[in-house]
């Protein structure tokens, strides 16, 4: 009896330490891996060739139109071929990249010279944000900057004939975003045309035809933007479209064919911009009289 008892306890034991040790080696294994910004737990390696593939993927460039030739057959873009961006000329449907620029910066905006061959652009250093504006000749690759080096600048408009372009620059103080107006060869004529009365955001628009007048943009918040006629010579300015006792997002596009009227993006009446049209000395703006023929496209 006590054999048997014996006998018993000893093979149920052995069962017991037996299922012990089947519990335990079957606990699966736990590996941790922290990358710096995961821990991972019991996640497979990936492989080196599923890496490898998603290269091809993500290693891509853009290449964004930035403005058409002097004789509209070919177009500059910028994209990368180094470690930033550059400017590159393509002279055709399918023709190959030709680089004109090769900074160690990337190039900002860029801005063709109506009725000419140079183009402006925008670039700044070690991305302090100071972006400085050039002009290039992309015959020879030379450029010239042509502002401060020390103030912030940007938006870049043209006059139409060429000669002269007006931008936002903090040159008079560090801070304020005024406009100035430089002219092609005579940097030294370079003058303020409008002083920032406050701290909000100024940039200028599209000139009239006789390069007497400018559209100016205002922004002070997501939903009040403000547009303005600007008198280049006197200095007038004179709000168009928006107001403080009621505001509503406007940005500015163009002025009409006649320059009786401008056409400019508006929220106001909708819940979302769309493209409307208003004549100078109206208070109303027309929506529906908007037909979407070649001539508005163009001034668009």
């Amino acid at each position: 009896m006590k054999y048997s008892l014996r006998r018993t306890v000893c093979v149920a034991f052995g069962f017991v330490s037996l299922l012990v040790a089947v519990a335990v080696s079957a606990q699966p294994k736990v590996t941790k891996l922290n990358n710096g910004n995961l821990i991972l737990e019991d996640i497979p390696a990936i492989p080196d060739s599923v890496v490898e593939d998603l290269n091809r993927f993500q290693n891509t460039r853009s290449a964004p139109f930035r403005d058409w030739t002097r004789d509209g057959g070919g177009l500059y873009i910028t994209t990368r071929f180094g470690d930033v961006s550059q400017l590159h000329q393509v002279a055709e449907p399918g023709g190959a990249r030709n680089q004109i620029t090769f900074f160690k910066e990337p190039i900002g905006s860029v801005a063709k010279q109506p009725e000419g061959d140079l183009l402006s652009f925008t670039m700044d250093a070690g991305g302090s944000e100071y972006a400085q504006i050039f002009l290039l000749n992309p015959a020879t690759g030379e450029s010239e900057m042509i502002t401060d080096g020390e103030s912030r600048n940007g938006v870049i408009s043209w006059r139409r004939d060429g000669k002269a372009f007006a931008y936002q620059s903090t040159r008079r103080n560090g801070a304020s975003n005024d406009l100035w107006l430089s002219e092609v060869g005579k940097p030294e004529k370079t003058r303020l045309i409008l002083e920032s009365p406050d701290g909000s955001w100024w940039a200028p628009g599209d000139w009239n035809g006789a390069g007497t007048k400018m559209l100016v943009q205002q922004y002070i918040s997501i939903t009040d933007s403000r547009i303005y006629v600007l008198d280049v010579e006197s200095g007038d300015l004179q709000l168009v479209r928006g107001s403080p006792e009621s505001p509503s997002v406007n940005y500015s596009v163009a002025f009409d064919d006649s320059e009786q009227g401008f056409y400019f993006l508006t929220d106001e009446g909708g819940e979302f911009p769309k493209l409307s049209y208003q004549q100078f000395g109206e208070k109303s703006m027309c929506g529906s009289c908007i037909y979407w023929n070649q001539s508005i496209c163009d001034s668009v």
